[in-house]
């Protein structure tokens, strides 16, 4: 039984690629890098200071409202030190922003 060959036609950014000949898909990574080097290492500099900067503070500080804004530094932090390490940003996919040049991609 052979399966027909998906072709997309919203947008071709590479994420599925389907071959009419020999029916078969290759897929190329989940996330295609869209922040700059630069903007990555600043991204994974303020992460650490944000994560470091909420672990020192949520140590010496009582319960409460304080340290559930704390915790929240610390997510936020390690959230940018996760975009940054992986040059992903799903906010910057999602508003079709791209700070790579295109023309690596090709």
């Amino acid at each position: 039984m052979r399966v027909a060959a998906v072709r997309h036609s919203d947008r071709d950014d590479g994420s599925a690629r389907c071959r009419a000949r020999n029916m078969e898909c290759t897929m190329s990574p989940r996330w295609s890098v869209n922040i700059r080097p630069v903007e990555r290492g600043a991204r994974i500099s303020l992460g650490l200071v944000g994560i470091i900067g909420g672990v020192l503070l949520l140590a010496g500080s009582p319960p409460g409202i304080v340290a559930v804004l704390e915790v929240l530094l610390i997510l936020a932090g390690a959230d940018l030190v996760v975009t940054g390490m992986t040059g992903h940003c799903p906010l910057y996919a999602w508003l079709a922003r791209r700070t790579v040049q295109a023309d690596r991609r090709s």
